[in-house]
């Protein structure tokens, strides 16, 4: 076998083992019809079942990030807190790829953000500034193309020492 066809084999093959594809390796004597290693080599790359890759995120909330982590993870906030932060860390991503954080409040939709993922286990986040009137219970999703891959609940009071927005809804005992 020429030096060319090996090399050329062999990126066949590495381009079918980083794919997910099964390769075959086919040689034939065009002669004889006979099967002959190291002669003339055809390859039939066929798809195998998808790979699935376990992917998921880690989802936690937070007034400050340090050293690519929240610095106090909590699910209960004041409106004094000005921000909050969204921290997910992805396992699993097959290579870059983009997720969402959708944002509901109350229900409701809030915000979207993008953020890009750029290996195996990524460390990202988005915020939320806070302002009068944010209160209330928060969740967040993630999202890569359709599928859900993690979630958080946080809730934000409007006055301070009120542990959660569901206690300001309580009426008078």
């Amino acid at each position: 076998m020429r030096r060319g066809r090996r090399i050329q084999c062999f990126l066949v093959l590495a381009i079918a083992f980083f794919t997910g594809t099964v390769a075959t390796l086919n040689a034939e004597d065009s002669r004889e019809g006979r099967k002959i290693i190291g002669k003339d080599f055809s390859v039939v790359i066929e798809r195998s079942e998808k790979r699935s890759h376990m992917l998921r995120a880690d989802v936690a909330f937070c007034s400050e990030i340090a050293n690519k982590e929240c610095a106090e993870a909590t699910d209960r906030f004041t409106i004094d807190a000005a921000k909050i932060y969204c921290h997910t860390t992805v396992h699993g991503s097959p290579s870059y790829m983009e997720i969402r954080h959708l944002w509901y409040r109350n229900g409701k939709i809030d915000q979207i953000v993008r953020l890009p993922v750029k290996s195996s286990r990524w460390r990202t986040w988005s915020l939320k500034a806070l302002s009068s009137g944010t209160g209330g219970d928060w969740r967040v999703e993630v999202y890569t193309g359709d599928q859900k891959i993690g979630e958080g609940e946080f809730s934000v009071a409007e006055t301070e020492g009120v542990e959660s927005a569901k206690d300001l809804k309580m009426g008078p005992p």
